[in-house]
């Protein structure tokens, strides 16, 4: 019974140790937004959007996700993102734009004031930076 306690034990820890952790993902870089409008913007990244509407668009997770004027915010994006030919979807919305329309009607006809479309050579080529201008 004593060596079963052990076997089980030991296969428990072995089994631990081959889970894949954060630092097993491959970083494929660290994009950094920024944002030098002239009023704070919030920003929705994806990869699964099929549709390139705000419908998919989660408020709850948006409004975690402020960026106030020239302030930066760095998200690490994995190489796993891109396997599928994924793209990396980035939603702005202005705070104008959220306090003069409500939600249903942003998602009901796709309203936001900015989205990039990019894909990994796109992201390499910008040198992983996105400058929000307002525009």
């Amino acid at each position: 019974m004593k060596y079963l306690k052990f076997l089980v034990l030991f296969l428990t820890i072995g089994m631990l140790q081959a889970c894949p952790g954060e630092d097993d993902e491959i970083l494929a870089g660290k994009l950094l937004i920024t944002n030098s409008s002239d009023e704070d913007v919030y920003y929705y990244e994806d990869f699964y959007v099929k549709l390139l509407n705000a419908s998919g668009v989660n408020l709850d997770r948006l409004k975690a996700q402020r960026l106030i004027v020239d302030n930066v915010k760095e998200l690490k994006i994995y190489q796993y993102h891109f396997e599928k030919n994924e793209k990396l979807y980035l939603f702005i919305y202005k705070q104008s734009t959220l306090d003069n329309h409500p939600w249903e009607e942003i998602q009901e006809q796709n309203i936001y004031d900015k989205l990039y479309v990019l894909t990994l050579n796109e992201l390499n080529t910008m040198n992983w930076q996105v400058v929000y201008d307002g525009n």
